[in-house]
């Protein structure tokens, strides 16, 4: 009898064990946990609030439901950020970067202050690919690229800095490639919105961006015609400007190969998710199937174009390829483009 008794309650403490373990074995990493997303921007541009509406979906789609909080750590055109999430983010699983492609250029061109290799990032995916824009304000009188080409005086465009910054990259490579006449005007730390506010002030004309910041920081004035986009860097026009001209029809084939290195391909990944080097492979592909997923969820969808965010959402798998073909760039091309973009 004591046996039995005995056996019945090794049979009770190991059932007890086994389903503890299969408890602990069933609850989700990231329940309970709070993962940072960090981008290299202000609070109020297009970034943290493409990044807000991807997280605030994104929770859903994550096995476990964590919270998700987005933080600005702007300066040196997002490199702050990029240099954070690489070197001083542990490879957990609860940081990810929002990056800034056009920083991979600046990497790829050897640039200062870089300290990341851009092909160790476990890239996750990214919501959009873009075409990237010029914009001014109607009072400026540039209305369009023949304003620009005939303006008496250097048409001023803002930017934050000389380096890895699209706002610079854009005016510059138009100044030298399509003979328009540039000025540019640098120290607007505060991004896009302090760009649009001086050019309302009338210090600056406008700026250069991504369509879908452009959309965000200069809905209003589009729609009132109080500001207008003058040409975008593509190949082809973006459907959502088909009567925008492109910066392909101002240059030759060779030039545009430039154009192509340094704005439109680096657009075709913008803002991207990505964890540090060394996070598991087991949560990179999480999260990229849960972006996706989120993606492709119609109540995200219908919030982002709600807010003017565009979805047009590239793989991990695809950025890692196009990452690969920006370190793949022929030696002559990287000088050339070192070239026209240095200097004032």
């Amino acid at each position: 009898m004591k046996t039995t008794r005995h056996w019945l309650n090794v049979v009770a403490v190991a059932a007890t064990i086994a389903f503890c373990a299969a408890s602990v074995q069933a609850q989700p990493f990231y329940e309970g946990k709070t993962v940072r997303v960090i981008h290299g921007f202000g609070a109020g541009g297009g970034f943290h609030r493409s990044g807000e509406v991807v997280t605030r979906h994104l929770t859903k789609h994550v096995p476990g439901n964590p919270t998700f909080v987005v933080e600005s750590m702007k300066g040196a055109g997002a490199l702050i950020a990029m240099n954070y999430v690489y070197n001083k983010s542990k490879p957990d699983g609860l940081t990810i970067g929002y990056l800034f492609a056009n920083q991979l250029v600046r990497e790829v061109l050897g640039g200062t202050g870089i300290q990341f290799d851009s092909t160790k990032y476990k890239w996750l995916a990214s919501p959009s690919y873009t075409t990237a824009v010029c914009t001014t304000t109607a009072a400026s009188g540039i209305k369009s690229i023949d304003d620009w080409r005939n303006a008496k005086e250097p048409v001023k465009f803002g930017a934050i800095s000389r380096q890895g910054d699209l706002a610079h990259d854009i005016p510059k490579l138009l100044s030298a490639l399509a003979g328009l006449p540039v000025k540019i005007v640098v120290g607007h730390k505060g991004g896009n919105p302090d760009m649009k506010l001086a050019a309302e002030r009338g210090e600056i004309a406008g700026f250069c961006a991504s369509i879908e910041a452009t959309r965000i920081v200069w809905g209003e004035a589009l729609d009132a015609g109080t500001a207008q986009v003058l040409i975008q860097i593509a190949e082809n026009p973006d459907p959502m400007i088909p009567d925008v001209p492109t910066a392909k029809k101002l240059v030759s084939d060779e030039d545009w190969l430039l154009f192509a290195a340094a704005v439109a391909n680096p657009g075709r990944m913008t803002r991207v998710f990505a964890f540090p080097p060394g996070t598991p492979d087991d949560k990179v592909q999480l999260m990229r199937k849960a972006l996706m997923e989120t993606f492709a969820d119609p109540d995200f969808r219908a919030e982002a174009k709600k807010l003017k965010v565009s979805v047009n959402p590239v793989s991990g798998e695809e950025v890692e390829r196009l990452v690969a073909q920006m370190h793949s760039l022929p030696p002559a091309t990287i000088e050339r483009l070192k070239e026209l973009l240095s200097g004032e």
